[in-house]
């Protein structure tokens, strides 16, 4: 999570969703860089508001996150976690490793009771929601809207700020989504949520 009393914006970081390229765009802006190096990083909405209150509010902040459909964020984590460095038994995130797993077996196991570690991923509703099953009161922008986002906060910062690429996955084929993955109650649940944000038109 970055923040900034100076320039109004508080940024929550939904994994796999440019997260780290506008962290390290905007850092250097912020007046607070929670969860820098750790799983902090991913701040959800509900822990932010446990931890700072209305504080940010106060400041007269707005609070902004980017949303991705359930496709986008099924293929990007299968070939986020195909990467070679955690391939390497003696990484800590080794057991997350996809490599050697089809998108289609990666898919039933994230919608499985109890997935393994390579298949369960942070969800985005765990970041994003209000902790009762709606999206939280912020704003919202879509991934492919991502230019949308760079222009408010630039404007705010009165600065031209380019994006660097950062935790980019691997480019592989074999990743498609098939009608099955659709009917699927946990991808239904996803795409509720997903579908709620742009429904209230906060995306």
């Amino acid at each position: 999570m970055l923040a900034s009393i100076d320039h109004k914006f508080v940024l929550l970081c939904n994994p796999k969703s440019a997260s780290s390229s506008l962290t390290k765009a905007y850092r250097k802006f912020a007046n607070f860089d929670v969860g820098r190096g750790s799983d902090w990083k991913h701040l959800s909405w509900t822990e932010h508001r446990n931890i700072f209150g209305s504080f940010f509010d106060d400041a007269g902040c707005e609070t902004f996150a980017v949303i991705r459909t359930p496709d986008e964020l099924l293929v990007s984590w299968w070939k986020f976690r195909q990467r070679d460095k955690i391939q390497n038994p003696a990484h800590p995130h080794h057991q997350n490793s996809t490599v050697g797993i089809g998108f289609e077996t990666f898919v039933r196991e994230w919608a499985s009771p109890e997935p393994k570690p390579w298949a369960r991923i942070i969800e985005q509703a765990d970041v994003l929601g209000d902790g009762a099953g709606s999206p939280a009161p912020i704003r919202f922008f879509r991934y492919e809207d991502l230019p949308l986002l760079v222009a408010e906060l630039n404007e705010r910062i009165g600065e031209e700020v380019e994006i660097p690429v950062a935790n980019r996955s691997p480019k592989l084929d074999g990743a498609q989504i098939e009608p099955w993955m659709r009917e699927l109650p946990r991808y239904q649940s996803h795409l509720e949520f997903y579908e709620q944000c742009v429904e209230r038109g906060q995306a």
